[in-house]
């Protein structure tokens, strides 16, 4: 099959139309195309083949297969990074710390940058390494975890859009 592409939908039309009358033996088409604002008008010998729904859904079953595990691994990540950032904030609490020190004792215990949190600048920096080190724990790894499962309580799975599927 040939085709042509067309930035106008009103000239796509008119060659579609002008493929049609001048050439009935062949079939033509608009078909979708790969971006928005462009239309494709494809002509040539159309052979029919038989196809069944399963066939005929496969490409998109496997777009959204694709985004499904995309959506289900970016959940997971957002949990376990929820769940980090609890556990820091218990662990903070645990610790005694409050108000400015339990941020820095969360970030560290977040894995935040040194760069970024600037802990020296407030004298902190023995509470933001102390965060560190209770992540560096099997307790701290142990108390992110049960917290990531917690998470998933708060954080619903929405899953993937349909939106951009062609449906």
């Amino acid at each position: 099959m040939q085709h042509v592409d067309f930035n106008d939908q009103d000239k796509a039309e008119r060659f579609f139309d002008a493929m049609e009358v001048e050439n009935h033996e062949y079939v033509a088409m608009i078909a979708n195309t790969p971006t928005t604002g462009m239309y494709r008008v494809k002509w040539g010998e159309h052979k029919r083949e038989p196809q069944t729904l399963t066939d005929v859904l496969r490409d998109i079953n496997s777009v959204f297969d694709d985004r499904e595990m995309e959506a289900r691994q970016q959940y997971d990540a957002d949990c376990a990074l929820r769940g980090r950032e609890i556990a820091a904030d218990e662990s903070a609490a645990a610790a005694g710390l409050t108000g400015r020190e339990a941020r820095v004792y969360s970030l560290g215990f977040s894995g935040a940058s040194a760069k970024f949190v600037n802990p020296r600048a407030e004298g902190l920096e023995q509470i933001f390494r102390a965060g560190r080190l209770a992540w560096a724990t099997p307790e701290g790894q142990r108390a992110a975890r049960a917290a990531a499962v917690r998470a998933r309580s708060i954080i619903p799975y929405e899953g993937p859009s349909m939106l951009g599927l062609g449906l």
